[in-house]
């Protein structure tokens, strides 16, 4: 048996798309900030993992690695996520309260739209 499960997400091609596109999926219907989207991304591999192996559900996730390896880091990791597996990443903000800081208006939350 593993000691570690890596759940092969990479969402970083949504939060920096090639040339700032990124095409239509059904995990992006209604959500027009892209860290929202690639989230939602990462709720839809946990689920896929929970009815799909026992592993999760057995350990309750603690053996399980996630990579984040856009610049926000996994500060936009999902709850279910975050709270017990591991969470690998290059960089992360740590503010207790993050301000939007990006250069992609469409994700600056700060602002008036």
């Amino acid at each position: 048996l593993a000691e570690w499960f890596y759940v092969p997400v990479y969402a970083a091609c949504v939060i920096l798309p090639v040339y700032d596109y990124v095409g239509p999926g059904p995990f992006a219907e209604g959500y027009p900030m892209r860290p929202v989207t690639a989230m939602r991304l990462y709720v839809d591999a946990l689920e896929s993992v929970r009815a799909a192996h026992p592993h999760w559900n057995a350990s309750g996730g603690t053996d399980h690695l996630f990579l984040f390896p856009h610049d926000e880091g996994a500060c936009w990791a999902p709850r279910e996520i975050a709270i017990s597996a591991t969470l690998l990443s290059h960089w992360g903000r740590t503010d207790a309260h993050p301000d939007s800081s990006s250069r992609y208006m469409a994700d600056v939350w700060t602002r008036d739209h």
